[in-house]
Formats: structure tokens, C-alpha cells, sequence
């Protein structure tokens, strides 16, 4: 496989608590990040995060569980979008 260089830059986007029980709660966000590219600086391939297709950002969705005083995702979905 050819070199991929990684993002520049990142956003967290601003995550909101949408569910919230005593040990679990559902955090949703807009990620986003520059990609990754190509040593020629085309986009990279769409499972590496190349930006390809359009799509520059991910609406995340992310279910914590409350363990040992500790919030861990313990799964989630994320789904490409244009823009955050």
C-alpha cells in the first residue's frame, strides 16, 4: 500500500449528552477532520478517511456505560456527511 499522510487538522464538533440513566448515556457530535492524502495530495482511499465522494465530516453517535466511575463507549454509528 502507498503512503497515506494522516489529517492536518481535527473537530470534535460540540457533543451533547441526548440520554442520560444513572450507568448510561448517548453522547451525539459532528466530527470532522482534513483527511488523510495521497504523497500528491489527492484524497486518500474512503476507509482511510480520504474525503472522498464529498463527504468531509460524520454524525457520531456514541453510547457510554458508567464502569468502575469511568464513562466508556461502548459502541456507537457513525454516518458521513457533507458538512457538520
Amino acid at each position: 500500500m502507498a503512503q497515506l499522510n494522516g489529517p492536518t487538522s481535527f473537530s470534535l464538533g460540540n457533543p451533547k449528552v441526548t440520554s442520560l440513566s444513572p450507568d448510561n448515556a448517548i453522547v451525539e457530535s459532528c466530527v470532522s477532520d482534513s483527511g488523510t492524502t495521497t504523497p500528491s495530495g489527492l484524497p486518500g482511499p474512503v476507509l482511510l478517511d480520504g474525503n472522498q465522494n464529498g463527504f468531509t465530516g460524520a454524525e457520531v453517535s456514541d453510547q457510554m456505560q458508567l464502569v468502575g466511575g469511568h464513562w466508556l463507549i461502548s459502541g456507537g454509528t457513525a454516518k458521513g456527511v457533507k458538512t457538520c
